[in-house]
């Protein structure tokens, strides 16, 4: 069996599925915001390359652009914005070319905790 050793290791980006995908720790609300639209451009790609249904992936896309616009408001309720990014994930969740997607779903829902306090 292979191993490898990680110890040290950062990971800058995760490359899935021809897509660059952000694993990089979220440090503002416009980071936030932004690795939103990077997950939602992935999305559409997903969509035009029939990886994923159009209308489950409108459904994710329009949970996104819900989660975005809250995101943006000057005060920010933090249970809605992450009620919007988990029905994005939980529409994903289970569609094989959406693993990365949804990985940065979870990512985006751990960042708020630290961001809106």
């Amino acid at each position: 069996m292979t191993t490898f050793n990680q110890q040290g290791q950062n990971v800058n980006n995760q490359y899935n599925a021809g897509r660059d995908i952000h694993f990089n720790p979220i440090q503002n609300r416009n980071e936030l915001i932004e690795h939103m639209q990077q997950l939602s451009d992935a999305l559409n790609q997903f969509i035009t390359e029939n990886k994923i249904d159009a209308e489950a992936g409108a459904k994710a896309k329009e949970a996104l652009k819900n989660a975005a616009r809250e995101a943006s408001l000057p005060k920010v309720n933090k249970a809605t914005l992450t009620g919007y990014l988990i029905i994005a994930k939980d529409i994903l969740t289970g569609v094989s070319a959406a693993g990365g997607l949804v990985q940065g779903i979870i990512h985006l829902i751990q960042a708020i905790g630290g961001l809106f306090i």
